[in-house]
């Protein structure tokens, strides 16, 4: 199953639609691996991109699903040839 751009931001509304969507492919399309591409958070949020990965996507991780991100585009901290060495 492939998620692109999920973009979430700290508006609770958001957060919760997000993780409401993910619960719902989990349950219906049974997914074995979720490719996550593109940005996973909205730039300038108060929480940081670590913070989404434990938290956001808790319920992939959870459900024992294997995923992989391939990045997305200004992510602090992080180079794009970082990204590519992790490759």
């Amino acid at each position: 199953m492939q998620l692109d751009d999920l973009e979430i931001s700290d508006d609770a509304d958001d957060y919760l639609q997000t993780q409401t969507l993910i619960d719902k492919i989990i349950e219906h399309e049974k997914p074995s691996l979720f490719v996550i591409t593109g940005n996973i958070k909205k730039a300038g949020g108060r929480n940081t991109l670590q913070y989404y990965m434990q938290n956001a996507l808790g319920q992939i991780r959870d459900a024992g699903i294997p995923w992989v991100w391939t990045g997305g585009k200004d992510i602090e901290g992080i180079e794009p040839h970082d990204l590519a060495r992790a490759d």
